[in-house]
């Protein structure tokens, strides 16, 4: 068993102001006047990792510190509700292999993603593990809602309200977290941490594992080879769409769909394997409400949506999943909750 732990943690003055979704970045990149200049994207849009640091020196006077807190964050959608406690995963912890990952990391991201911590020195964004919160913690949030919110405030149709939480400690017990939102930012902490030999507070969202909602991403190869082509139109071809739940493909507005045989296994770790055994790429991306995508250049593929207690039956029989295969939510805004390295 291990606890959670307090941090000092900022938090906006203006958050509809100073907050952004990371989903939306390169939406950002490209019209970024029309965020206000105190947004935390312009802190962190700077040529190079110093200059975000000084960047950030000047603008933390727009936030306020919560010395040594818990707290309770809420996230309304009009069709969904998540809750879970901000707070501090120390770096022993995550040594112990008490978190448990889902997907594959790629080394050079956790590098860069080091570098930032080392340098910058803040963590602006919460990462997200799912747990199994008692019936103690779960009567210990119900009371809380009552506090008043030390902020509320809309940001793109979805509500956030922030309270203070006081955890007491005989209740603060948990056995194991798994990873729902942050793997590569997890292994850049665990990797920084280790490199100073200092224990740090990684800055989390912890929030109950049923309340956790699962989709999934799209994966298309834009410019096809000759192999993988012959290879799609070799499957049983359908006349009309197949369900979404079955492994499909679509090339030039035909569905080809994949049977046992020819994944050997029908899961996504194969079917990913099944595409790049030729050198392909795949192009993975979310798929936001009605947006419609050009499908006509190359060939789309389609595979099961999975549960998150699907997931963790995976986990516990050691399988990793491919990157960009599974679309968790919550997810945070960055700039809402940050935490200084010290």
């Amino acid at each position: 068993m291990f606890k959670i732990n307090k941090l000092n943690i900022l938090l906006p003055k203006f958050p509809e102001n100073q907050v952004f979704d990371s989903r939306d970045i390169d939406s950002h990149s490209h019209n970024q006047s029309k965020l206000k200049p105190e947004n935390f994207f312009n802190i962190i849009k700077k040529n190079n990792l110093s200059e975000i640091r000084s960047s950030w020196n000047l603008a933390c006077l727009n936030y306020n510190c919560h010395l040594n807190k818990f707290l309770l964050l809420d996230i309304q959608t009009n069709n969904s509700f998540y809750r879970g406690i901000i707070c501090g995963v120390s770096s022993k912890t995550l040594n112990k292999e008490l978190v448990i990952p889902h997907e594959k990391v790629f080394k050079k991201k956790v590098k860069k993603l080091q570098n930032y911590l080392d340098i910058v020195k803040i963590q602006a964004e919460p990462v997200v593990f799912g747990t199994s919160f008692s019936k103690e913690i779960n009567s210990l949030i119900k009371s809380s809602i009552l506090n008043k919110p030390i902020i509320d405030f809309n940001y793109k149709n979805i509500n956030y309200s922030i309270r203070y939480f006081e955890l007491n400690d005989s209740i603060n017990k948990f056995s194991k977290f798994y990873i729902v939102d942050g793997h590569h930012r997890t292994s850049s902490f665990k990797s920084f941490s280790k490199e100073y030999q200092k224990e740090h507070q990684l800055l989390t969202f912890l929030t109950d594992i049923k309340d956790v909602k699962s989709d999934k991403f799209t994966w298309q190869v834009i410019d096809p080879s000759r192999h993988l082509i012959n290879s799609i139109c070799n499957l049983k071809k359908t006349a009309f769409k197949p369900d979404n739940q079955l492994f499909w493909a679509m090339y030039k507005n035909e569905y080809y769909v994949f049977n046992k045989s020819d994944l050997k296994n029908l899961s996504i770790i194969n079917l990913e394997k099944w595409i790049i055994k030729s050198g392909d790429k795949i192009k993975r991306y979310y798929t936001v409400g009605n947006k419609k995508y050009n499908y006509s250049n190359g060939i789309v593929f389609n595979f099961p949506t999975l549960t998150f207690n699907q997931i963790i039956d995976s986990i516990n029989k050691q399988e990793i999943f491919p990157q960009k295969s599974t679309f968790l939510e919550p997810k945070m805004l960055t700039g809402l909750t940050i935490s200084e390295l010290v």
